[in-house]
């Protein structure tokens, strides 16, 4: 049977380019049992991809099992890398405000980076995200809420609309855009900035590790292109965030329509036949080391460790994560307990550390190193994958 596509309705082939069991559905919520953690929900994935716009999506995405509240956690505040970045984000997008500009967020997460934006260019910020749980007011100008539909408060238009990290998680696409261009008051001239992961940096780099369930929508260039156009926003200029791990768009309110472009078309070799080689050939390289430690209980690692196969995830230890909620509880299905960095030093032979994300490899190194501590580390791009 086939499907309909969620962003430009056309009928989608049933060809899956990738599939996948037993997939935890939400993989930023940890648990605080092994027991809670072994049982948690999963689901299946099945990657399908729109010929027309390029979208993929899995068609097996059940909406009514995923659930946001104050237990997903997906913030990555302790790292510097990571905050470096956002610094950088804000810093580009704060020369086009000032301190009259109204700036709206959707999927805002913990608020860090529209606090970040604010305190550059002095805007006012309003975010919304169904997991946020710090304060709802940063300042004077910062107001932040738990609703996950946007309500137009006022007339007044925003300047500009934030959408990081969330287009991934709408099952669907055109329905949200409508609620969007009907419910916020923009003017010509507003800016929009979209940014998800690079579903063609995912294929080239093989990192299967990257298809959740929780993401239902992967996406590519020339789809985003479509996504801003249905908002009613002309692409400005698209380019690659976050050592290209990212597609950052940058469009501005015209109103005006955008042409269809011809998209990267894939098939199941190109995808779900590679990402098996690529699981085989890290299975092996694996197979000869003990006293395995994965570091990044997040996304990545709680897909990788609920991945592995049985006897490969009993030589895991445990994970490691900077984050302190995380640490003393259990990743989803893996029920791998995460554990402080400090952990390392009881650890009486040399350890094997999984990097699951290279942007973060020196940042790691240097912390294991002032800790004294001397360590193996498996980077996913060295293994010839």
């Amino acid at each position: 049977m086939s499907q309909i596509c969620t962003l430009c309705s056309e009928k989608v082939s049933n060809k899956t380019l990738y599939r996948k069991q037993n997939v935890p559905v939400l993989n930023n919520v940890v648990y605080d049992s092994e027991k809670l953690a072994a049982e948690c929900e999963t689901g299946s994935i099945s990657l399908v991809q729109c010929r027309r716009c390029g979208l993929i999506f899995n068609c097996d995405y059940d909406e009514s099992r995923v659930t946001y509240d104050s237990s997903y956690d997906s913030s990555r505040s302790q790292s510097q890398v990571y905050c470096g970045y956002l610094d950088y984000l804000a810093g580009m997008l704060s020369e086009r405000l000032t301190c009259e500009s109204r700036v709206i967020e959707i999927g805002c997460g913990n608020g860090d980076f529209l606090k970040k934006l604010s305190d550059l260019s002095g805007c006012h910020a309003e975010g919304y995200d169904a997991s946020y749980s710090g304060p709802l007011q940063y300042g004077e100008k910062v107001f932040f809420s738990r609703d996950t539909c946007v309500r137009k408060s006022s007339d007044e238009p925003f300047s500009m609309l934030i959408l990081r990290h969330v287009l991934e998680h709408i099952p669907n696409l055109s329905r949200f855009f409508k609620e969007i261009s009907q419910s916020l008051p923009f003017t010509d001239g507003s800016v929009l900035l979209i940014e998800v992961p690079d579903f063609e940096w995912i294929v080239r780099e093989k990192t299967y590790f990257d298809i959740t369930y929780e993401h239902c929508n992967y996406f590519l260039k020339s789809t985003l292109a479509e996504c801003a156009s249905q908002m009613g926003f002309r692409l400005s200029r698209i380019m690659g965030g976050y050592q290209n791990q990212y597609i950052l768009l940058e469009g501005v309110r015209s109103g005006t329509n955008h042409a269809a472009e011809q998209c990267t078309l894939f098939t199941e070799k190109d995808v779900g036949a590679e990402f098996k080689h690529a699981r085989r050939k890290l299975i092996e390289k694996l197979s000869s080391h003990r006293d395995i430690l994965v570091w990044g209980a997040s996304g990545k690692g709680a897909v990788f460790l609920s991945d592995l196969p049985g006897y490969m995830r009993k030589r895991v230890r445990c994970a490691i994560d900077i984050s302190p909620s995380k640490q003393g509880r259990f990743l989803p299905y893996s029920a791998k307990r995460i554990v402080s960095p400090a952990f390392l030093k009881s650890i009486e032979s040399r350890p094997t550390i999984v990097i699951m994300n290279e942007v973060y490899r020196h940042e790691i190194e240097q912390q294991i190193a002032e800790m004294g501590i001397s360590a193996m580390f498996i980077l996913f791009s060295q293994i010839g994958a």
